[in-house]
């Protein structure tokens, strides 16, 4: 189980940082820009009162899609 777990965290790392080298999603950014070792990941309370679904949860949204997607490519 647990070496599962670290598979998963490996992808969900290299998923990360390709979305963060394309500039996929605004204020997903290198933190440490020359090191290129920690990112910054915006995020939003969904209870805000501003807050916008398609926007503000769209990383989350489309990592979990493409997850699902791979998911059922391979079985």
């Amino acid at each position: 189980m647990a070496s599962g777990r670290a598979r998963s965290t490996r992808k969900l790392r290299q998923w990360t940082v390709e979305q963060v080298e394309v500039g996929r999603f605004p204020g997903l950014v290198w933190d440490d820009p020359p090191a290129k070792t920690m990112f910054r990941i915006p995020w939003k309370h969904a209870g805000k009162q501003d807050f916008r679904h398609d926007e503000d949860a769209a990383f989350f949204k489309v990592h979990a899609m493409d997850t699902l997607s791979n998911m059922l490519s391979t079985h």
